[in-house]
């Protein structure tokens, strides 16, 4: 928990706050935002959490990457871009390519779909292969 140089804290909603100054300090892991105790009707301990739905604001964008997975998935296998050897550097070499592309064209010619959208699928790929040879937490 951090801390103010008064060094008292008292409970507020959602965590807690120096009791002097009112700074707050830190974030219960889970809390309800309205205020509701976690064992009252009504309580929902989604506060603090990832506001997932966010990614709603970019429904165009993620539909037409969509579609550059459902190219591939069509053209090799649904799945199959999970275990190509040496993912990382193929998928960063094919980022770089459609990079390259979309300076002197908008759309690949092998799919019809943007260059842009074949860029986020290959940056979404190498993430996704970040994130599972993480160690979990």
């Amino acid at each position: 928990m951090d801390e103010c140089d008064h060094g008292r804290t008292k409970s507020v909603q959602g965590g807690f706050a120096c009791a002097k100054c009112g700074m707050f300090l830190c974030q219960e892991e889970e809390f309800d935002p309205t205020g509701t105790e976690a064992h009252e009707p009504g309580a929902k301990l989604d506060g603090g959490k990832t506001l997932a739905g966010v990614l709603s604001d970019f429904s165009l964008a993620l539909q037409a990457v969509a579609e550059v997975g459902t190219h591939g998935a069509r053209k090799y296998s649904r799945g199959g871009w999970q275990s190509v050897p040496d993912a990382l550097t193929r998928y960063k070499d094919a980022e770089w390519r459609h990079l390259l592309k979309s300076r002197h064209e908008e759309y690949d010619q092998d799919s019809g779909l943007l260059h842009d959208a074949h860029k986020a699928w290959n940056v979404l790929a190498q993430l996704e292969m970040r994130l599972r040879m993480e160690p979990k937490k």
